[in-house]
């Protein structure tokens, strides 16, 4: 369950998605808002439109209660609604750690990757892996003297630089993941890999997690986000 108060002197919105991994992507979500003394049962599906509301100013309260089965991921944030000029509030985001709470102009200073390789024939890959964030630049994810992306291998990549990043944007650029397709059996599977982000004086907080399946030679490319 989850109470928000906005006491702010301004509007403040609150939005509730659905997340849900791709074997749960049926389950709706179903979710029980507290809206002042009036309940408000809310369902989304997977893939549907975020549902929002307005949360009105100088505390004024609400409370989320998640009555789906415990496979289905909701994701909630609250964004500042304001007149231009005014000072900016502080945000509700997401992560897969659980909710982190920061201004929105707060810098991102690195991200780093953690990668599972399925283990499953023919998994691991000997091809040239590349990852980025936000159309900057391609990372090649390669550990010296080490052989990377081996079948049922789990590997750690980074800190890469990100310091032009604010935590009010992690959630809408791009993510990408690619490989070279270079020499034998280039196909590879990934398992999971997951994004952690640098807050500064907060540290490390693991943001997303995704499951791509098979980067094969001719498909070989993937927008995570």
């Amino acid at each position: 369950m989850l109470k928000i108060e906005n006491t702010t002197e301004t509007q403040n919105v609150i939005t509730i998605a659905n997340n849900s991994p791709d074997n749960s992507q049926k389950l709706p979500a179903n979710m029980v808002v507290m809206w002042g003394q009036k309940a408000l049962p809310v369902e989304i599906p997977y893939g549907s439109s975020p549902w929002q509301k307005t949360i009105e100013p100088k505390n004024s309260t609400i409370t989320i209660e998640n009555t789906t089965p415990s496979n289905v991921t909701v994701t909630v944030t609250l964004s500042y609604v304001g007149q231009e000029g005014d000072p900016q509030k502080s945000i509700i985001l997401n992560w897969f750690d659980g909710q982190l709470i920061v201004a929105p102009e707060t810098l991102i200073t690195a991200v780093k990757t953690t990668i599972q390789t399925g283990n499953k024939e023919y998994a691991g890959t000997d091809a040239n892996v590349y990852f980025r964030v936000a159309k900057g630049d391609w990372w090649l994810l390669d550990k010296p003297r080490y052989n990377d992306f081996e079948r049922g291998d789990t590997d750690t990549y980074g800190p890469f630089d990100v310091s032009n990043l604010k935590a009010r944007e992690l959630s809408t650029v791009p993510i990408e993941l690619k490989h070279d397709g270079k020499y034998f059996g280039p196909d590879w599977y990934v398992d999971w890999l997951d994004l952690e982000a640098e807050i500064p004086n907060r540290g490390w907080y693991v943001y997303k997690k995704w499951h791509p399946g098979w980067l094969e030679e001719k498909n070989r490319y993937i927008k995570l986000q």
